[in-house]
């Protein structure tokens, strides 16, 4: 706005400011405005029609809002503020006006560790009188400089929240001038990091604060498989052995376990463990089998618990790992407990327990660790007999138990002579016997197909079952309505 005039009411001065009001605009001017021929005001209001300015002129011919000006140092002394606490402060002059100014300095500021001649400051307000509001702001350091990196001794460590509203945590740090700094902590350092400790760290920049970044840190969520498990014949057995294997997840388990990464735990649950837990399967060692069970939930757990989950930086992928590591959790302790079923001959008492509370988990279990050449299919089927309907996750659930199925029943049947299926051909008892049992898996497969509303996949099962029924008769006619 133009000043049109300069009035004083009540020992305050005040401009009148150009506009189409009959009675001028008037906003409160400071001392060192006088001279100004404008001055930038802002509409806070309107009263009967006309606007309420308020001065917001922020810079003057000598000094501007956010500006870095370099000053001569006169001396060091004592600062007192209006709640009668005391501060270090540095004197300084103000170049032209030959006036000084008192500002508050930062602990590498005083007389002692010192050693440059000015100190650059930062404008941030100008008093009434013109004089400029000011903090330091100098990249410089009498002992360090920024790009280079230093040594630091843990003190503590303290929480924090940023404007946004994120928690965080600093590490408070001392130097061997006893100045203190911080330092952002890595998620899990509270827990590895002892008081007295050194970390290295780089200088990133210099001004109101030393603004630090750690250097050659050590992952903070590396623990040594004997920290979580303290068994060394476990160690030897079911990891040690592993490292030097020439397979590709074995080769980077043992590439994170030198370099002293955290996430050693997710390629040793993810891939050994379960390769492990696979070959001992195949080999029907069941009991090796609970044996590496329970150190993947030992593992799992200890995923939980550790705080290990706050490595992964994304929220996204934590939640899921997350969700993951107790469904892996829950999936053992079932596998666990069929096995047992199995091992004690408690068929009987396993098909009890899914008439309480059906889970189809527990038949792929059961399937995949018995030997399919003796499951008894038929009680089987007399079980799918009760079932009418089944929940959405079930129904996930019973198309992976079909596919399982379905090549366990290939792995059966290249075992037998392939004579067996020549439809010219004649069978005997045992022949028979065996033809019986890979159509009843069939018939298993579409009783399953039909729970899971596998409409085409059940009516594939169905020529196929009709069309190996033939082989068990000698009826040509029933035989030409099976086909």
């Amino acid at each position: 706005f133009q000043i049109k005039n300069i009035i004083e009411v009540d020992n305050r001065k005040y401009f009148e400011i150009e506009s189409d009001f009959i009675v001028p605009l008037t906003v409160k001017a400071l001392q060192w405005q006088l001279d100004l021929k404008t001055v930038r005001c802002k509409v806070v209001g309107y009263k009967r029609g006309r606007p309420r300015l308020k001065n917001v002129q922020v810079s003057n011919k000598y000094w501007a809002i956010n500006e870095v000006y370099e000053f001569k140092i006169i001396g060091f002394g004592k600062l007192i503020d209006k709640s009668e606490n005391e501060f270090e402060c540095v004197e300084l002059e103000v170049k032209d006006t030959g006036d000084t100014i008192e500002v508050r300095t930062l602990p590498w500021q005083n007389a002692k560790d010192w050693k440059f001649e000015t100190i650059k400051c930062k404008v941030i307000g100008i008093y009434p009188d013109g004089t400029p509001k000011l903090i330091t702001f100098d990249s410089r350091h009498p002992h360090y400089s920024i790009g280079k990196a230093y040594d630091f001794s843990v003190i503590g460590f303290q929480d924090k929240t940023s404007y946004k509203g994120f928690d965080y945590k600093i590490i408070l740090l001392s130097d061997k001038f006893n100045n203190q700094y911080e330092v952002l902590a890595i998620p899990n350092q509270e827990n590895r990091l002892e008081t007295g400790e050194v970390i290295s760290c780089s200088v990133e920049n210099i001004n109101t604060r030393l603004h630090l970044k750690q250097v050659n840190s050590k992952d903070p969520f590396f623990y040594e498989f004997d920290v979580i498990v303290q068994d060394d014949f476990i160690k030897q057995k079911f990891f040690t052995n592993y490292l030097n294997d020439n397979d590709e997840y074995n080769l980077k388990l043992k590439s994170q376990y030198e370099q002293n990464s955290g996430f050693w735990v997710f390629t040793y649950c993810n891939y050994i463990l379960t390769k492990i837990k696979y070959e001992e399967a195949n080999r029907k060692n069941l009991k090796e089998v609970i044996n590496v069970i329970e150190l993947h939930n030992k593992f799992e757990n200890w995923i939980l618990s550790s705080g290990i989950l706050r490595a992964i930086k994304d929220d996204e992928e934590r939640k899921l790992t997350k969700l993951k590591t107790k469904q892996i959790i829950v999936n053992n302790n079932l596998e666990k407990s069929i096995i047992n079923y199995i091992l004690n001959f408690k068929q009987k008492e396993f098909y009890k327990e899914q008439e309480k509370k059906l889970n189809f988990r527990g038949f792929f279990y059961f399937l995949k660790h018995s030997h399919f050449e003796t499951f008894d299919e038929i009680e089987f089927l007399h079980f799918l007999d009760k079932i009418k309907t089944i929940d959405k996750e079930q129904k996930y659930i019973l198309k992976w138990l079909i596919v399982y199925i379905n090549k366990s029943l290939e792995i059966y049947k290249s075992s037998l002579k392939q004579e067996h299926f020549v439809f010219s051909q004649s069978l005997n008892n045992i022949q028979k016997k065996e033809i019986t049992k890979y159509i009843n898996w069939l018939y298993i497969q579409i009783k399953l197909s039909s729970l899971a509303d596998l409409v085409v996949e059940s009516n594939i099962l169905s020529s196929k079952f009709y069309r190996f029924n033939t082989l068990l008769n000698n009826n040509s006619a029933l035989n030409e309505k099976l086909l």
